[in-house]
């Protein structure tokens, strides 16, 4: 009966453990995923907020080459102007969302170049790094 009872007792005790294990791995498991949501929004805080900085950029950028375009090149410097401004509507109607969609669409449309695109990144990228 000795024996019956000590198993008994030592099989409470491996589930018991087993619960507390199981119990704080959950617990890390979330606080895992609590911080891995906390710097994904902070990311998407940070490139929203550099998506502003560069579309407010081309605005500035714009209205100055628009102000300090020579008289014999009028023309080009307000199409540029135009240009920069339209994309810094762009940015600000589309955002990064809208980049990402406008991104995805013309890959699908031209799956071929973009193909080639990637191939030529990622061999500039490996040179770049391996340096």
């Amino acid at each position: 009966m000795a024996t019956t009872i000590s198993t008994d007792k030592l099989s409470q005790d491996v589930r018991a453990q087993g619960d507390r294990v199981a119990d704080e791995a959950q617990s890390l498991a979330s606080r895992a995923a609590d911080q891995a949501r906390d710097a994904a929004s902070f990311v998407a805080d940070k490139a929203k907020a550099g998506v502003e900085a560069v579309g407010a950029g081309m605005g500035s950028i714009g209205h100055a080459v628009q102000d300090h375009t020579p008289q014999a090149l009028g023309d080009m410097g307000h199409a540029v102007a135009d240009k920069l401004e339209s994309g810094k509507h762009y940015l600000e109607e589309k955002g990064m969302s809208g980049i990402g969609d406008d991104l995805t669409e013309l890959i699908r449309a031209n799956p071929v170049p973009s193909l080639l695109i990637g191939i030529g990144l990622g061999f500039c990228l490996a040179r770049l790094l391996r340096s």
